[in-house]
């Protein structure tokens, strides 16, 4: 019995626990809750949301955090949409505040989750099949890591939690981790919160994320990607 135990607590563990979150994730996926949160579900009920947010402010915050966090967590596609009616349902800089404090908690969990559950076994396993390139990447990594992960920000097909599995996976701080995440978040969020006040004439994504604002977040990211270079060139840090 002592055996099955040990072998459990210590090899099967992990296993046990991300066997678990995915099917816990495919239940959630399945349940079809989320489905209350398309664009057009939101809009033709925008005004008894609003309402109720009017009557119960202070839950009406505590649900927009919970679910946010929950979509966050469970990989559900709606976080933009969520951002948007913060937007509109709070107003710019109150649901501005709430998308971020929300997305920025879904990132610390999945990170901390990552880094003390799967780092050392991940790490392990290319320390031996790379040998000494690992040990130049990992450490090109703390000093650059951060230009990385900004980039990844900036482009819009990268999911924020994927971003937070890599940089989890790395041997980045968690101090540089949380102050780029806060960055990185900041443009979207600011982008699609400002988008929310004029969420009932929205009639697809596609009218927010116009060719303007990708470029400009194209450029943020190639901006990030070249700080480093751009630092040690003008002699601000070292190679």
């Amino acid at each position: 019995m002592r055996f099955y135990k040990n072998v459990l607590n210590k090899k099967y563990k992990n296993y046990i626990l991300l066997c678990a979150f995915l099917i816990a994730l495919i239940i959630f996926h399945q349940s079809g809750l989320f489905d209350f949160f398309s664009l057009d579900y939101v809009q033709s009920n925008a005004l008894q949301f609003r309402q109720f947010v009017h009557d119960y402010y202070a839950i009406s915050v505590f649900i927009f955090l919970v679910v946010f966090i929950a979509a966050g967590l469970f990989f559900v596609p709606i976080t933009s949409m969520l951002t948007l009616l913060g937007g509109y349902l709070f107003g710019v800089v109150p649901g501005f505040l709430y998308s971020m404090v929300a997305a920025l908690i879904v990132s610390v969990i999945i990170f901390l989750v990552t880094r003390y559950t799967f780092r050392s076994r991940v790490q392990k396993y290319f320390k031996n099949k790379f040998d000494g390139r690992f040990e130049h990447v990992s450490e090109r990594v703390k000093k650059d890591g951060y230009s990385y992960l900004l980039t990844l920000h900036f482009l819009p097909v990268t999911p924020v939690q994927l971003i937070s599995v890599v940089a989890a996976l790395s041997s980045l701080s968690f101090f540089t981790f949380l102050w780029v995440t806060i960055i990185g978040l900041f443009p979207g969020t600011l982008l699609y919160t400002l988008a929310g006040q004029h969420l009932t004439t929205i009639t697809s994504f596609n009218d927010i994320i116009s060719w303007q604002m990708l470029f400009i977040f194209v450029g943020l990211a190639f901006l990030a990607f070249g700080m480093p270079y751009f630092l040690r060139f003008i002699g601000c840090v070292r190679s």
